[in-house]
């Protein structure tokens, strides 16, 4: 048989546990081994592709010094922070329903997937608007980030009234905007005016950077629920609405500055 080369008792008859082993083997594990075995023939392509398609991309210390010396590195880095950590803010919105709204915990929950998963979904239409209605990235960025803003501040202003459903529907609002926000927003890099050969460290540097509201935003947000209560959600939306408007401006200057670099180039 055809795996004689590397199953031993394959080639002169096996026992019938060997035979019920590779049976379920061969049944179960094709779906690991199709996409590993092509890599054989993709590895020693490799360094004719560097030979020949990229013999400037050798990375450096210094390299990574003028990197970390560069202000739209930094820049990039914020506005990265700034989408995840809206991103990541939208979970918020379930203690709000059921601490502030009176929302039950059961609807809030409802909510919060909604919110979380099924509107993931959403995320490749932020791409089609970057590509095909604003032809940037960075100027969807701060479009995006304006509305954010504004609805993050719009919770402020619901009043004590209104209905829970009406409440909960809002909610779902910052969490599709985020969502179309937060698909494009690494794809900045491109129109940041920086050098192909930097860009995998740029993302590098950008990434740890950017999801420190994953140690951050908890702590901070945390201490003003325990502090005061309910009325901490207020610190944390205004939070947020400022995060909303420096990511547009920071997004709007990467915009301006690649324009600049590839007018200069």
């Amino acid at each position: 048989c055809w795996t004689d080369i590397w199953m031993p008792g394959c080639e002169n008859g096996s026992t019938a546990v060997s035979h019920l082993f590779w049976k379920y083997l061969l049944k179960f594990f094709p779906s690991v081994w199709n996409p590993v075995l092509p890599l054989r023939y993709f590895f020693p392509l490799l360094p004719r592709w560097c030979k020949y398609g990229c013999p400037d991309d050798k990375i450096s210390l210094p390299m990574v010094g003028k990197v970390l010396k560069s202000p739209v590195v930094w820049i990039l880095s914020i506005v990265i922070l700034c989408g995840y950590g809206l991103k990541s803010s939208v979970s918020y919105f379930n203690p709000y329903l059921t601490e502030v709204v009176g929302v039950s915990a059961v609807n809030s929950g409802i909510f919060s997937i909604i919110n979380n998963y099924l509107l993931l979904l959403l995320a490749p239409v932020g791409g089609i608007l970057a590509d095909k209605v604003f032809k940037s990235t960075c100027k969807w960025l701060s479009v995006s980030f304006v509305i954010l803003a504004v609805l993050f501040g719009g919770v402020l202003l619901i009043p004590s009234d209104i209905s829970p459903m009406v409440a909960s529907i809002y909610t779902l609002l910052p969490g599709a905007v985020t969502m179309m926000m937060y698909g494009v927003v690494f794809s900045s890099v491109s129109e940041a005016g920086i050098s192909r050969t930097m860009t995998g460290t740029v993302i590098g540097i950008s990434s740890i950077i950017g999801y420190l509201p994953d140690s951050i935003y908890s702590v901070l947000f945390g201490k003003w629920l325990d502090n005061k209560g309910a009325a901490g959600y207020t610190n944390i939306f205004i939070f947020l609405v400022a995060s909303g408007i420096l990511g547009a401006v920071l997004a709007f200057w990467i915009y301006r500055h690649g324009k600049r670099a590839q007018h200069d180039a």
